[in-house]
């Protein structure tokens, strides 16, 4: 009875792990692709008439333009979110970490821009909804590869 109690509990141990990638991966994607989209768009047009940014927005910040913005919403928020899933896909040993570190960076870019605007919308809502749910789903990785590193030590150590 016991070893079907253990199975099932390294089965549900799997299935829940495998949901919090599937879940950071759907979530990376997202926020990967709408940061490309936006992060180009605020570098070629850097004046933000091709996402209807005006640019009073910017009159807290130390930005006269979108360019800057735009190319760390590019790199930090779109190429790093897509690098992650890449890293998921291949299983890395930091993937985990990676997910939390990119919920860290959403979190604090969406802060800064709240900041900055003086503003809040429903779009700062989602994001940082997103950052929550990446730093919560890296957390919960974090600690599957701590508890298989456990269960792999405790084999050792009983053989």
């Amino acid at each position: 009875m016991e070893t079907i109690q253990s199975s099932n509990r390294k089965y549900t141990f799997t299935h829940m792990k495998t949901f919090f990638k599937i879940l950071a991966g759907v979530l990376l994607i997202i926020n990967g692709m709408g940061a490309l989209y936006g992060g180009l768009n605020l570098i070629v047009y850097p004046n933000g008439n091709s996402l209807q940014l005006p640019l009073e927005y910017l009159q807290h910040s130390p930005f006269n333009n979108y360019f800057i913005p735009g190319v760390i919403l590019f790199v930090m928020n779109g190429l790093s979110s897509l690098f992650i899933c890449v890293a998921i896909l291949l299983d890395s040993k930091r993937y985990a970490i990676l997910i939390l570190m990119q919920g860290c960076i959403l979190a604090c870019w969406i802060f800064i821009q709240i900041l900055m605007l003086q503003s809040v919308n429903s779009l700062h809502l989602a994001v940082g909804i997103t950052a929550l749910l990446l730093m919560l789903c890296g957390q919960i990785l974090l600690k599957s590869v701590h508890h298989k590193t456990h269960e792999r030590n405790n084999r050792i150590k009983i053989a």
